[in-house]
C-alpha cells in the first residue's frame, strides 16, 4: 500500500476517430467506425487524450487511510500523555515501592491509572473497525500496547512503523503476572488457567467440612479477612485448613488480609419528619460522638464518619459519596464540629441513611496512618507461627520498629513485614 498521496492517480479518456467512413443505408457517408475485419487493413486511428484524477476502489482505500491518519495522531497524543503522567506518578511512589523488581510493575500501574483517567469509547470503536486492538485488555502492558497500535496505524498510512515494542517487551508483563501469581497462590491444582482463592465466612470456623470441601475441589488458597471475626475464629479456620491438607494431601496457602483504616458511617440522625434523605437536602458529617455538637438551625440530616482524619482533610467543593454511591453530595462548609454538604445525586425516592455504610471522598487527599491499632495487634497474631510474639514493621528504606510501640503516621506508607524464620511462614500478612 502506498502513501496517502499515491492513492490519487490519473486516467486517460481515449476518443477514437477514423478518417474513413462507412456508408449507411446507401446514403452519403455516415459517422460509424468501420467494423474490424481480419481480412482488411485496420483503419488509421486518431487518439485524443484527456487526463482526469481518480481514486482507487471508489475511494474506500482513501477513506480508510484518512481515518487511520486521524487515529494515529490521537494515539500518538494519548501515548505522550500516558507516559508523562505515568512517569510523574511513578516518581511520587518511588520511596514506597520495593523490592527493586517491583519498580516495573509500579510503573505499569502508574501508566494504567493515567490511561484509565480518560473516556476512550469514542476511540475504541474506530480502532476495532480497522481490525486493531480496542485497548480494552492492556492491563499488563499499557505503554507497549499503545506503541503497537501506533505502529500498526503508521503502516496503514504508509509511514515507517517506528519503534514498536519487541515481542519480549510486549509480553513481559504477562510473564511477571504469572510468576507473582505463583508466588502468592502456589501451583495450580489442575489444568485450569486461573487459581482459586476463597474468602472464609464465619461458618468456616464452625464446620471442618468447609475447608475439606475446598481442598477437594482444588482451591489453591483461602483468605481470612481480619476485618471480621477475631483471633479465636481465625485460629480455628487455620486448624481446619491444616486438617484438610492431611486428608487430601494438598497444601493450601493462607492469606490474612489486614482490615486497615475504615471509612464508614456511624450513628445517624434523621431530619424531623423524614425517613429518607433526598436531593438538595442538607447533610452534616461529624466525627464519632459529634452529633450533639452540630451548630445548625436549618433542617438537616446528620451522620458520623468513623475516620475523623477524613473530615480534617476535606475542603469546600469536594465531593463525597455514601453507600457505594447511592447518595452523592458536595461540601459547602467546613466547621469546627464537622462538614456541611448538600445532596446532589440520589434515587428519586431518596435513601435511608444507615450505620456501617461506606463513605468515599474522591477529591480529598487523605493523610492517614497505614496501620490502625487493631492492625498492629493482628500483626502480632500473624507473626506467632514464626516463633515470635512481636512482628517487626518498617517503611521501605526505614529502620525496623516494633509495631505495637510505633504508630506509623506517614500518608500512603508502604510497609515491609519482616518475619524471623521465612521457612516456617504458614501465614502471610499484607499492608
Amino acid at each position: 500500500m502506498g502513501c496517502l498521496a499515491d492513492t490519487v492517480g490519473w486516467t486517460t479518456d481515449v476518443t477514437v476517430r477514423n478518417s474513413r467512413r462507412c456508408p449507411q443505408g446507401g446514403g452519403s457517408g455516415g459517422s460509424a467506425v468501420r467494423p474490424r475485419s481480419p481480412y482488411r487493413p485496420q483503419p488509421r486511428i486518431k487518439v485524443k487524450e484527456k487526463r482526469r484524477p481518480y481514486i482507487h476502489t471508489l475511494g474506500a482505500e482513501l477513506i480508510v487511510m484518512t481515518e487511520a491518519a486521524v487515529l494515529y495522531r490521537e494515539i500518538d497524543a494519548l501515548l505522550a500523555i500516558v507516559r508523562r503522567e505515568g512517569a510523574a506518578q511513578a516518581e511520587a511512589w518511588a520511596d514506597y515501592v520495593g523490592p527493586a523488581d517491583f519498580q516495573e510493575s509500579a510503573s505499569n500501574l502508574a501508566h494504567y491509572l493515567a490511561f484509565r483517567h480518560r473516556d476512550l469509547r469514542a476511540l475504541q470503536r474506530p480502532l476495532m473497525r480497522l481490525g486493531l486492538s480496542s485497548l480494552g485488555r492492556l492491563e499488563s502492558r499499557v505503554v507497549p500496547a499503545l506503541m503497537a497500535v501506533k505502529a500498526a496505524l503508521a503502516a496503514l498510512t504508509g509511514q515507517a512503523p517506528g519503534n514498536g515494542p519487541s515481542t519480549e517487551t510486549f509480553f513481559d508483563g504477562e510473564g511477571r503476572l504469572v510468576e507473582r501469581t505463583h508466588e502468592l497462590l502456589g501451583s495450580l491444582a489442575s489444568s485450569r488457567a486461573v487459581a482459586l482463592m476463597v474468602t472464609c465466612p464465619t461458618e468456616a470456623a464452625e464446620e471442618p467440612s468447609f475447608m475439606q470441601a475446598l481442598a477437594e475441589r482444588g482451591v489453591e488458597a483461602v483468605r481470612i479477612n481480619c476485618a471480621h471475626d477475631d483471633a479465636d475464629h481465625w485460629q480455628q479456620m487455620i486448624d481446619y485448613v491444616r486438617a484438610a491438607e492431611k486428608v487430601t494431601g494438598r497444601r493450601l496457602k493462607i492469606l490474612m488480609d489486614l482490615a486497615g483504616p475504615k471509612i464508614r458511617t456511624g450513628k445517624v440522625r434523621l431530619a424531623a419528619g423524614h425517613e429518607r434523605i433526598g436531593k438538595a437536602a442538607i447533610l452534616a458529617i461529624v466525627p464519632p460522638g459529634g452529633l450533639d455538637r452540630i451548630e445548625l438551625d436549618d433542617q438537616h440530616f446528620a451522620v458520623e464518619c468513623t475516620l475523623p482524619e477524613a473530615l480534617r482533610a476535606i475542603k469546600v467543593g469536594d465531593r463525597l459519596f455514601v453507600d457505594d454511591g447511592k447518595l452523592g453530595a458536595e461540601v459547602e462548609r467546613v466547621e469546627a464540629w464537622g462538614v456541611l454538604a448538600r445532596v446532589t445525586s440520589v434515587l428519586a425516592k431518596g435513601i435511608r441513611l444507615k450505620p456501617e455504610k461506606g463513605l468515599n471522598f474522591p477529591d480529598t487527599e487523605l493523610k492517614i496512618a497505614a496501620l490502625t491499632d487493631k492492625d498492629r495487634a493482628d500483626l502480632d497474631y500473624i507473626a506467632a507461627p514464626c516463633g515470635r510474639h512481636r512482628i517487626l514493621v518498617r517503611p521501605i528504606g526505614g529502620r525496623c520498629e516494633d509495631a505495637p510501640e510505633r504508630a506509623l503516621r506517614a500518608p500512603s506508607e508502604r510497609l515491609e513485614i519482616i518475619v524471623a524464620d521465612p521457612k516456617n511462614r504458614d501465614r502471610a500478612g499484607s499492608a
